[in-house]
């Protein structure tokens, strides 16, 4: 493989990698630029665009990882100020982030 099929551009910017999931939507978590929240979207054509932008009040000096299980999704974090690990479940309801 030596290019890609299609590339898509956020407006949104991070200093760190982002993590993704799938749950039929595909889901998209990540620290912000200029603050260290939490930050997740989805999308339903395939990356294309997103939507649902939902920023959480937790922030984190590295980037969360993300997981797709048995049809929850699963976000996890470093906490900021502190060297503990975070879980949380992410409330979907109707491809909406609660």
């Amino acid at each position: 493989m030596t290019e890609f099929i299609d590339k898509y551009v956020l407006s949104d910017t991070t200093t760190t990698s982002p993590a993704i999931a799938s749950l039929g939507p595909l889901y998209i978590a990540w620290k912000g630029d200029g603050n260290d929240n939490l930050n997740l979207m989805y999308s339903t054509d395939y990356g294309r665009t997103f939507q649902g932008k939902f920023t959480f009040p937790e922030t984190t000096p590295l980037p969360p990882a993300l997981c797709a299980h048995n049809g929850k999704l699963i976000l996890a974090w470093r906490g900021d100020g502190k060297e503990q690990l975070d879980v949380a479940q992410v409330d979907i309801q109707d491809r909406t982030i609660q």
